[in-house]
């Protein structure tokens, strides 16, 4: 899609797609479910994608190509895991990650809960389509896996 730009002000390019999916067929990362959805393009030798499998044709498409047929690969793109992140990504603060969506991550407090608030400085891509986003704010509350702490949530005020 032309015109989508990170919340630092960045053009989302077919860059930011090729090297998030490299890093999906990364299987000697840590917790990378992404390199079992995208086995077809791994490497069996280096654990990493086939070179040449993943070419950037223009600042807005990318071309994979697979060595085999693999319809999984459409579902595997679109289950959470295949989150796109920005280069700058990291995992020290959550909180400071750039996105393209209308809201920031503000709070996390894993375990407990996290908070998204309306990026007031960003125009968010989507606005065309679907309006200005209708939520100042969003907190979601992990109750945990007692469904007693569930009950008594639905009871409280």
């Amino acid at each position: 899609r032309k015109g989508v730009k990170w919340n630092n002000g960045d053009d989302f390019t077919a860059e930011d797609v090729a090297r998030n999916i490299a890093g999906w067929c990364e299987k000697d990362v840590e917790g990378n479910s992404m390199a079992g959805r995208f086995g077809t393009l791994v490497d069996g030798n280096t654990g990493k994608a086939i070179d040449g499998a993943i070419e950037v044709v223009d600042s807005h498409t990318v071309r994979l190509t697979l060595p085999t047929s693999d319809i999984s690969l459409i579902p595997g793109m679109a289950d959470y895991p295949a989150a796109i992140v920005h280069s700058s990504f990291q995992t020290d603060d959550f909180t400071q990650n750039v996105g393209t969506g209308p809201y920031v991550l503000s709070e996390l407090e894993v375990g407990v809960k996290a908070a998204l608030d309306r990026n007031t400085d960003h125009t968010w891509w989507g606005e065309a389509v679907f309006g200005r986003p209708a939520l100042d704010r969003i907190e979601y509350v992990d109750f945990g896996t007692d469904s007693a702490s569930w009950l008594a949530a639905l009871e409280s005020d």
